[in-house]
């Protein structure tokens, strides 16, 4: 008989994987499902581990969680490790995906785009839900709560569907329960007879009674769940009541798949995956047209922008800048939209604007809608305001207008010594907000920095890392993408009082004939600064490398002999460029010298290697433990009856090792018939036992006799040890092997040895402290 329940620890998963698959109609794609496999094959395992290791509760759920939890530290948040180990900036890593997928939850209807928070979401929600019914089902042997857990999890997906559900998920779901309360083991029933607690002289009649409740249980399960199929075919359907606002607005059971961009942005992120999925299709008049802006974030906290505080959203577009005029406005039609709502992609600033639902304009001047639509038009002018009103424009009232917010002007606490400290080689006293503006762009775009879509780690003289915020990291190993080139010169636009925000949306893509072409690869940020008199202009310090294009004329210095920028033909897709390496003092270790990738793994893993030998080491130690254990009995042992109490008790915790577990009220001789009734013995073994049994009723009920033989007593242990030997035999390999290597006798040395050790230190240490005089004694 296994510990480990395999077949049960199957079954569980199995009928978790049922309970969940409605969530495939509620998201995509399906990118979710190989990580929730991932994450249920981890309770699983573990679980089968533990529960051969040991039989206490506690221990297999701890290693479960434990397990858990470092695979998703390992897969959702590894830039966020220190050597391995979970920091609190990990968390808040987690909790950045995490917030990103409620968003998405309450915001939008299936089918809801799949991002990384999603898979999180999913991924945690699938091993939460697996580890309660493993648990339950499997380690508690309690099936029938496992099915509350079950429905539960059923009923969150399949209420949020929009639609009637099919039949066949219900039915499987409901086999597999029953499946589960199949396995559990017949002699669960005896127990609702007086004698399952002992050991019955006769326990055929008991066994047979279990087995006839056990067959009618099934069939009455069979039945229940066909007649409970019938009838919700019959019964007519009630109104859905959606446990998800966003996911509830779902008006069917399908839906054209949609991409959208994340609420958050964190800089410590790498850039890993680019989707080729086309988001947008559409054609402008425009014959360089301007990114298409999908939404605002205006505030930073832990390396992560965010939306923020709630915004209120108005009928109306926003402002124009000072200047500007929709009579000369370009035209931006959408042929195919791809974009899940609330978003929108538009140009910005925006004219006007046609589309079939519902929209508004939050505060921070984006335009959301209600629902997606494939086709929408709109206008949209291209900023353009004069030298003179840009020298003009004062830097002393941007607080006073109703477009600038006070965050808007927050620089991050924790990077604010390095922003100072770049800013110190760029801005100088006497410079209007336009120029220190295109001094900051200048300065990011130069050959100074790198467009990379990975990111370097900063490092100390001697090479070491050094853990830092990321704005800090990018400026010091100035190597990065549009999202950190966008925080930096945020931060450095309000560090010189200059309002700037964080933009975010697609490239303008690339041109087939009139049509233009959006994909998921073409998402970029930008930075968004206020000027008073004019209005919120685009900057672009990302490298051409990647915009494919100059920044906007307004934004690049005036010179009588302006310097060309090089440029990419906006046909080409952007790829990442080799990294270029600033000049460095000699002998000097940087973030970027290559190191092999065994250093790196002994680097960042070393430490787990350790804790796997030393664990090892602690289970080679079992076995000897165990000896040493039984030989301490035996020498504690005062004279032969209690020797022979020790060897009968040797033969118990060794069965009991293999989950043959006697009775604790029984008598030697039931017992011994216990045994016989367990397992399969040879005429000679059972001979065996029958003269060990003999020997412990004798030193138990036996007339105390003077001296000892020792003879006599090295006989009983040779009977033992051969009952022990054939019954152990007989077993399949690994409960032999778990039985040699991680015996009860060895766990309790290991448990007494951590007593006498508490007790010494109570002894020796605390109870010599001095006490607090008219302190009372313990």
């Amino acid at each position: 008989m296994s510990r480990g329940r395999v077949t049960e620890s199957l079954l569980a998963m199995l009928a978790v994987a049922v309970v969940v698959a409605p969530l495939h109609s509620l998201f995509t794609p399906g990118t979710w499902i190989p990580y929730a496999l991932v994450m249920a094959l981890a309770v699983t395992i573990t679980g089968v581990v533990a529960r051969s290791l040991t039989r206490l509760d506690v221990p297999v759920v701890l290693a479960q969680i434990l397990v858990g939890l470092a695979i998703t530290c390992l897969v959702f948040a590894r830039e966020h490790l220190w050597y391995g180990l979970p920091t609190w900036e990990t968390v808040l890593a987690l909790n950045t995906l995490l917030y990103d997928a409620r968003i998405i939850i309450t915001t939008y209807a299936p089918p809801a785009p799949t991002s990384t928070g999603i898979i999180l979401a999913l991924a945690l929600l699938v091993w939460l839900t697996t580890l309660v019914v493993d648990f339950l089902a499997v380690t508690r042997r309690a099936p029938a709560l496992a099915g509350i857990a079950l429905l539960t999890a059923f009923l969150t997906a399949a209420s949020n569907s929009g639609s009637g559900m099919p039949v066949g998920y219900f039915i499987v779901a409901a086999t597999l329960w029953l499946a589960l309360l199949g396995r559990s083991r017949v002699q669960a029933l005896t127990r609702w007879d007086s004698s399952g607690r002992h050991a019955s002289q006769t326990p055929q009649p008991g066994h047979d009674r279990a087995g006839r409740l056990a067959v009618a249980g099934r069939q009455v399960g069979v039945i229940s769940v066909l007649v409970a199929a019938l009838a919700a075919s019959l019964l007519p359907h009630m109104p859905t009541r959606f446990l998800l606002d966003g996911l509830g607005r779902a008006s069917g059971g399908g839906g054209t798949p949609t991409m959208t961009i994340s609420s958050t942005v964190n800089l410590a992120d790498n850039l890993e995956q680019q989707s080729q999925h086309q988001v947008l299709r559409y054609t402008t008049s425009a014959r360089s047209p301007a990114p298409l802006r999908v939404g605002v974030l205006p505030t930073y906290e832990d390396g992560v922008w965010t939306i923020g505080e709630p915004t209120t959203t108005t009928a109306a577009l926003p402002d124009l800048p000072v200047g500007s005029s929709a009579e000369d406005a370009e035209t931006f039609e959408v042929i195919e939209n791809g974009l899940g709502a609330p978003q929108l992609a538009l140009p910005f600033p925006v004219a006007s604007l046609e589309i079939d639902t519902e929209w508004g304009t939050t505060t921070g001047d984006t335009i959301v809608v209600e629902r997606r639509v494939d086709e929408y038009s709109a206008s949209y002018v291209l900023e353009d305001p004069t030298e003179e009103a840009l020298q003009a424009s004062p830097a002393t009232d941007s607080l006073a207008r109703p477009d600038v917010n006070p965050r808007d002007l927050a620089v991050d606490p924790a990077s604010r010594g390095a922003v100072v400290e770049a800013l110190a080689s760029i801005s100088a006293p006497g410079m209007t907000p336009i120029d220190k503006a295109r001094a900051i762009q200048a300065h990011l775009r130069s050959n100074e920095y790198t467009y990379s879509l990975e990111l370097l780690q900063p490092t100390d003289v001697t090479g070491a890392p050094v853990m830092t915020d990321p704005i800090t990291a990018f400026l010091q190993t100035r190597q990065g993408f549009c999202t950190q080139f966008t925080a930096a010169m945020v931060m450095m636009a309000r560090a010189e009082g200059i309002p700037a925000r964080f933009a975010i949306g697609f490239l303008p893509g690339e041109s087939d004939d009139d049509e233009w072409s959006v994909v998921g690869a073409d998402a970029h940020a930008w930075p968004e600064l206020y000027f008073a008199d004019i209005g919120w202009l685009r900057f672009e310090p990302t490298p051409a490398t990647r915009t494919g294009a100059s920044p906007p004329a307004y934004s690049r210095p005036v010179s009588t002999t302006p310097t060309p920028e090089p440029t990419v033909r906006p046909s080409q897709p952007a790829q990442p460029v080799e990294p270029f390496e600033p000049p460095q003092p000699e002998n000097r270790p940087t973030s970027a010298t290559p190191t092999s990738w065994f250093a790196d793994a002994i680097d960042r893993f070393g430490w787990l290697a350790l804790v796997l030998v030393l664990a090892v080491l602690a289970a080679l130690t079992m076995p000897l433990s165990a000896w040493v254990e039984r030989r301490r009995r035996r020498r504690a042992a005062a004279d032969e009856a209690a020797r022979i109490e020790v060897v009968w008790g040797d033969l118990l915790e060794r069965l009991d090792d293999i989950d043959i577990t006697a009775p604790l009220d029984a008598s030697p001789r039931q017992v011994g018939r216990y045994i016989i009734g367990q397992t399969y013995l040879s005429t000679p073994t059972r001979d065996a036992l029958s003269r060990v049994v003999a020997a412990v009723e004798t030193a138990r009920y036996a007339r105390p006799v003077e001296g000892s033989d020792p003879e006599r007593v090295a006989r009983v242990e040779e009977d033992a040890r051969e009952v022990a030997e054939r019954i152990v035999g007989a077993l399949r390999r690994s409960d032999r092997v778990r039985s040699t290597w991680w015996p009860a006798a060895g766990v309790a040395a290991w448990r007494r040895g951590i007593d006498q050790g508490r007790d010494r230190l109570q002894t020796d240490v605390i109870d010599r402290l001095p006490r607090r005089r008219g302190s009372p004694p313990d």
